[in-house]
């Protein structure tokens, strides 16, 4: 505070060529009289008048957030110099909390019954009720407006006579940045708090001001009055306040006095120093632990008589010392020309304001701020030196509490331009963008190669990968892709003895995609299609492929002598779907289907449950291989059950067929006959013998009409996984999720059922009506959905 000049003003007045109040006291400077001044009498007969008075809470007419209780307080602190008795706001609040009767105020009409109980507990005879029924503002350059107009009602609790209404406006008008001595020693302690927020003070201190000063005394009592309190400013809209945060309270009162503020019950008797004559200053630092919501800021001042006057912030303040918790999972992942960063969201810190980025060269120490920003993930573009760069991530709250800063993350930006590589690495490296890759490259032991999410590195003919280090890509939301350069078929990957750990990749075109020799790691939720051997494995190594989709292969997977696990991968239309030569690993929940030959192995080998498009097993395309289970659908939803018993059983495949036929024509009259339950039997019958896409919908139909939703859904789903190409199906499965509420798989079946089968007009009708795509949109032309 030193060095800082005070300027002398009376009260909160403004020169006049700077504009001012239109104010409604006689002792004012001038201005407008209301239209309801000049009616009001000079006193009021005695006996009329309550002593002891609750002034309840104000209604807002306005679209002005909290300027109704702003007012009352204000209204509160000139009126408590009157010779009434008052009773302090918190506890008529509490009062009426108890009583359940809310903060809602009274009107002028309310019954005597209504403030009866409220004043037999408070112990008063009269109630004060307020309505703020306009509020404006303008701002123009430095020039600024504002008015508010409040309208309060004195009524007699014992009687219920409404004894007296009076209705104010006042008119602040503001052409410079003149302050008064309040104003200007709040503002030297928050530089935040900003001139137009004092200007509301200063308007809703004199409304305050104007109302109690046209409630008359009442007759025979003598005034008795404290040190005078002329107003009052703190930095209080400023909350929530954080940790180490200050909270700054001026008033403006008589000299000489001794001052202290409370913050609500929560911290008491905080002490003021008069800076200069009349002008009293206090501050409180926010310390761990501290947390109030809600609280008033109620400054009181005793005068060198001893007696005593209290005055009430008209805005409540919040404090909250406890930070959030640091974000956790800081990934950071190099891309051409950025840095992508992405951290979990603190999902249950109800005051979130942001996170902040720190960036740093180093990997323990130098952070310094890169920004801020609200979503958790921040791109970083300023780090074009090819340099590791290190990431941490700090949350913080509108308290201005900072959390502990998360977990380092390293990235880089990686080059835009492509690049072209051969030989051997024999360092740490990471890839991103397009790179070319003219001959055999190693990877060799000691060393791994990262690639960033979206590379998309291609091979020259017959060029190899080997890895005998690390290969490493996680690229869930944007795939890695391996694919052929020139015309003819590259090697692969080979991972000789190495550790791989690929997730969210494609790879296409190789002689042998990936080709695991005693090694390990783990491929997941990627697809390998067109090579003659989508994957090879050979040799014990622990490695595991999950959630892969192998297609169009000759051989999808082959598994030589190797105790890999392979679970809920989709390996379907290749020629050979899977061969096993002394597997001792884990085959498990995959969908092995529509492939030539599901699967080869040695005779006698025992199989686990997996999806083989259908539950007979003379259907299952099985060469060698022993089944006793197999799931029902494809894993998760799968479930494991045994195999049925085909009734073709010691028939030819004519004498087969002829059975099937047999079994649909006596289930399509047995269903005209609307028995549906035998009708039922005869389309199983005719799937078990020989399936067929209207053996499963006419199944399907049967379930629903039995009012067995759920097993007709199953029945859809696996006539669409054996017959993919059907739209009949797809179109009773969408049908029948939109019966079931589900809009969302009702458009996608129905979408498919559409690009499947153009002029099917019904699957068009309802999808349309459903806002979906018709058959004329470009997005029916996309690949299908599963089941």
């Amino acid at each position: 505070m030193g060095g800082l000049l005070f300027f002398t003003l009376t009260s909160f007045a403004a020169a006049a060529d700077e504009g001012g109040f239109d104010f409604i006291s006689p002792s004012a400077p001038k201005g407008t009289l209301s239209p309801d001044a000049a009616a009001r009498p000079a006193e009021m007969p005695a006996e009329s008048l309550p002593r002891t008075i609750a002034i309840l809470p104000f209604e807002n007419a306005t679209a002005e957030p909290g300027i109704a209780e702003e007012i009352r307080r204000a209204f509160y602190n000139q009126f408590s110099s009157k010779p009434f008795s008052d009773i302090e706001l918190s506890a008529i609040d509490a009062k009426l909390l108890a009583l359940d009767r809310g903060a809602q105020p009274g009107s002028a009409e309310k019954a005597i019954a209504d403030y009866r109980p409220l004043c037999l507990s408070l112990g008063c005879d009269g109630v004060i009720t307020g309505r703020v029924v306009d509020y404006n503002k303008i701002y123009a350059g430095l020039y600024s407006q504002f008015s508010v107009t409040a309208e309060i009602n004195l009524i007699n609790a014992n009687t219920g006579a409404l004894v007296l209404t009076r209705k104010e406006r006042v008119t602040f008008r503001e052409g410079g940045l003149s302050l008064s001595p309040i104003g200007l020693a709040i503002a030297a302690m928050s530089a935040a708090l900003n001139l137009r927020d004092i200007q509301r003070v200063r308007l809703v201190s004199e409304l305050g001001y104007v109302i109690a000063k046209s409630i008359p005394n009442p007759t025979g009592v003598a005034a008795i009055s404290g040190p005078r309190i002329e107003g009052m400013l703190s930095n209080a809209s400023e909350s929530p306040f954080g940790l180490g945060k200050t909270i700054s309270v001026a008033i403006q009162a008589d000299s000489n006095g001794s001052a202290v503020f409370d913050i609500g019950n929560y911290r008491r008797a905080l002490p003021m120093i008069e800076k200069t004559p009349g002008v009293y200053v206090g501050e409180y630092q926010v310390q761990d632990g501290d947390a109030v919501r809600q609280a008033p800021i109620v400054a009181t001042l005793r005068g060198r008589n001893g007696l005593v006057s209290s005055w009430y912030d008209t805005s409540l303040v919040n404090i909250d010392s406890q930070p959030p918790a640091p974000p956790a999972r800081l990934s950071a992942r190099s891309q051409p020309g950025k840095v992508l960063l992405q951290w979990d969201a603190l999902s249950q810190v109800s005051d979130l304001a942001g996170y902040q980025v720190l960036r740093s060269s180093q990997p323990l120490a130098g952070f310094k701020p890169l920004g801020v920003v609200d979503t958790p993930g921040f791109v970083d573009t300023d780090a074009s030196d090819d340099q590791y760069r290190y990431y941490r991530v700090i949350a913080l709250d509108h308290a201005g509490n900072a959390s502990e800063p998360g977990p380092i993350a390293r990235g880089r930006v990686l080059n835009e331009h492509g690049m072209t590589l051969s030989g051997r690495i024999d360092a740490e490296r990471e890839l991103g963008g397009n790179v070319h890759v003219t001959a055999d490259l190693l990877v060799p032991a000691g060393v791994t190669l990262q690639l960033a999410p979206g590379t998309r590195m291609s091979f020259a003919p017959s060029v190899v990968l080997t890895i005998q280090g690390g290969l490493v890509s996680d690229s869930r939301d944007e795939a890695v892709e391996f694919v052929a350069h020139g015309g003819g078929a590259w090697g692969g990957i080979k991972v000789e003895g190495g550790n791989i750990g690929l997730r969210g990749f494609n790879l296409s075109g190789a002689t042998t995609g990936i080709h695991l020799q005693r090694g390990q790691g783990i491929l997941e939720a990627g697809q390998i299609q067109k090579c003659d051997t989508g994957l090879l494995v050979t040799g014990t190594g622990s490695a595991s492929a999950r959630e892969l989709k192998i297609s169009e292969n000759r051989i999808g997977a082959r598994l030589d002598a190797s105790d890999a696990e392979l679970t809920q991968n989709r390996i379907a239309n290749n020629d050979i779907g899977v061969e096993l030569n002394k597997f001792t690993g884990v085959l498990r929940d995959n969908a092995i289907f529509q492939n030539r030959l599901n699967l080869r192995a040695e005779a006698g080998t025992l199989l686990e449950a997996n999806y083989w498009g259908s539950l007979d097993p003379a259907a299952l395309r099985i060469e060698g291989g022993i089944v006793s289970e197999a799931l029902n659908r494809p894993a998760p939803e799968g479930k494991t059950v045994a195999l049925r018993v085909s009734p073709c059983a010691g028939l030819s495949d004519e004498a087969c067929q002829q059975k099937s036929a047999e079994a649909m024509i006596e289930g399509g009259r047995l269903f005209r006959a609307k028995n549906y339950g035998r009708a039922l039997t005869q389309f199983e019958t005719s799937i078990a013998a020989r399936p067929s896409a209207d053996a499963y919908y006419f199944a399907a139909i049967c379930h629903q009409e039995m009012r067995e939703e759920e097993p007709a859904l199953i029945r859809l789903r696996e006539g669409i996984a054996a017959f993919p190409a059907d739209p009949s199906l797809r179109r009773a499965l969408g049908m029948l999720y939109l019966q079931r509420g589900d809009e969302t798989l009702a458009r996608e079946h129905l979408r498919e059922a559409v690009r499947l089968s153009p002029n099917d007009r019904q699957a068009a009708f309802v999808l349309e009506r459903l806002g979906g795509t018709t058959r004329g949109d470009k997005s029916s032309e996309k690949t299908g959905t599963q089941p």
